[in-house]
């Protein structure tokens, strides 16, 4: 059996932690906004995706800048 020092069972909750307030985040704005892409006149889908997913190697692994727009929902009244 390896025996853990409790300090890092703290970091592990602190790393849990901070996973689901990102989902919860998302979850909210995905819920409440509509994200759409931003596409160039007369470019493709496949050419954007393309042009987007280029991959670049710094602190952490990203993608380029990715333009988008968010529109809020409209929902209906409730009854």
């Amino acid at each position: 059996m390896i025996d853990v020092p409790r300090s890092s069972h703290m970091h592990w909750a602190q790393v849990r932690g901070s996973g689901i307030e990102a989902v919860c985040f998302l979850t909210l704005l995905i819920r409440d906004w509509i994200i759409e892409s931003i596409v160039n006149p007369g470019e493709t889908g496949e050419q954007w995706r393309d042009g987007v997913m280029q991959v670049e190697m710094k602190m952490s692994l990203s993608v380029k800048a990715l333009p988008m727009r968010l529109r809020l929902r409209i929902r209906p009244a409730s009854v």
